[in-house]
């Protein structure tokens, strides 16, 4: 029996000390002691208090036990970890004679700790210095871990956002229509997808999120804001249209104001050789339905490549406070600020035609009756704006309406000619505005709400 515990006190993956009354060593063995550079019951008879004199733990611990009390301590020696219990050693009849000691070695587990925290702040750093919104969320979805980027891009802080479930990024609506995909994620699939997602503050942003369930369950999601490149995708695709249909609308718009030229000379005969007073009265309609037509016609013409830009130096203050006097209507509260003297380089006549064109929508917006407001501001932008324009100072004009609004869907087409959302409206004026705003080197830009309101803001550079 004596051999076999001598065999198991040199052979235990450790140290195992005793220590008397004196502080002097009466046992020491283990295999670990050769970490330490010992061997065994190499410091038997010498003090604990000389040999660790430099390790003030080990000291303490000791008295600390020698006084009936058990210590469990994580010691450093040299490079060396170990995980020590100082216990009270007590002999039958005579009580405690000193301290009995185990030392474990924890030097490659206390390293590998080491290295999966440093692997878990260069992970921490690599994420959070992504260009993307970072998500992880637990099996429900609730969300349990967040980049900086995330605040930007959905609005939510960390404290905001942190134990709450994913679903409050989006409307009930858009979930109803198109729920999130646990099922194939759960399949280990990565799921990409293109959605809306409603910021804090109630701003709608077009999002491309790639999702990823990971083997222990939880789900990352990486989400890129994309509304910019779809705004810009959708304004080269207005253009495009729109130039395809100048083209056809140039050509159609010619040919019959030829055909409209001819049927009013033919009228006009009839009505001077007429001798019947309801007769005339009757041509004299069709007169002023072909004026109408004609100037239809010649709105169309503003869509062509080559319809015909005349631009001058003009102020855009006094331009647009006269086409705001035109507006009269009991129903409409027009508040007019439109206190910017600017001078900008456009044709009048065409810019006319697109202010009325957008206040001619939020007048149709209001069937009844409601506030009209009309701002303006100077804003200087530089050549990275959200507006895509070239750097420079520029005038904002903005029309406010308290009308039906514009739903996300719609927004995407509403500068498409004879598109409408309005029964009983042809919706061109908003296409030609677009198209004259875009020749004379500015922009629209819509912001609506639907049931609370939209604003239009056009930009157009200015010279002073």
């Amino acid at each position: 029996m004596k051999e076999q515990l001598s065999f198991i006190l040199k052979n235990i993956h450790g140290v195992i000390f005793l220590i008397d009354l004196d502080g002097k060593f009466v046992l020491s063995e283990g295999l670990a002691l050769k970490r330490l550079g010992l061997k065994a019951g190499e410091i038997v008879g010498l003090s604990v208090y000389d040999v660790y004199k430099d390790y003030p733990d080990i000291v303490k611990s000791v008295k600390i036990a020698l006084q009936g009390e058990t210590v469990k301590k994580k010691i450093k020696v040299n490079d060396l970890c170990f995980d020590v219990i100082f216990s009270p050693y007590i002999e039958d009849n005579v009580g405690q004679t000193g301290v009995i000691g185990l030392a474990t070695d924890i030097t490659d587990i206390e390293s590998a700790k080491a290295t999966m925290a440093d692997n878990k702040n260069n992970f921490k750093t690599i994420i959070d210095l992504a260009p993307e919104c970072f998500l992880m969320g637990d099996p429900k979805g609730n969300i349990i871990y967040v980049n900086d980027k995330a605040e930007e891009i959905t609005g939510y802080s960390a404290k905001d956002i942190l134990n709450k479930n994913i679903s409050i990024l989006f409307t009930e609506e858009s979930l109803k229509e198109r729920p999130l995909r646990y099922d194939l994620l759960k399949k280990g699939e990565a799921v990409i997808s293109e959605r809306e997602i409603k910021k804090k503050n109630g701003d709608i942003v077009t999002i491309q999120s790639n999702s990823k369930q990971m083997p222990d369950g939880t789900f990352v999601t990486f989400i890129r804001d994309i509304s910019k490149l779809r705004k810009e995708q959708r304004v080269g695709e207005n253009n495009a249209r729109l130039e395809s249909l100048g083209v056809l609308a140039a050509g159609i718009a010619h040919n019959f104001n030829n055909l409209m030229t001819g049927i009013f000379n033919y009228t006009s005969i009839a009505s001077y050789h007429s001798k019947e007073l309801y007769t005339k009265e009757m041509l004299n309609k069709v007169q002023l339905l072909i004026d109408k037509v004609r100037s239809l016609t010649a709105r169309l013409i503003t869509f062509s490549a080559g319809g015909y830009i005349e631009k001058s130096y003009c102020n855009v203050e006094n331009i647009v406070n006269e086409i705001i006097k035109n507006i009269e209507n009991p129903k409409y509260t027009v508040e007019n600020i439109v206190n910017t003297s600017s001078i900008s380089e456009i044709d009048e006549a065409q810019f006319r035609l697109a202010v009325e064109g957008i206040l001619n929508n939020a007048v149709q917006s209001m069937p009844d009756g409601g506030k009209l407001t009309v701002s303006s501001q100077k804003i200087k932008l530089d050549d990275s704006n959200s507006y895509s324009l070239k750097g420079g100072e520029y005038i904002k004009l903005s029309v406010k309406d308290e009308g039906i609004g514009i739903s996300s869907e719609s927004l995407s087409k509403i500068y498409d000619p004879f598109y409408s959302t309005k029964d009983g409206h042809d919706g061109i004026g908003l296409s030609i505005a677009y198209s004259v705003i875009k020749k004379l080197d500015g922009t629209i830009n819509c912001k609506s709400t639907p049931g609370v309101g939209t604003v239009f803001d056009i930009l157009l550079p200015v010279v002073n």
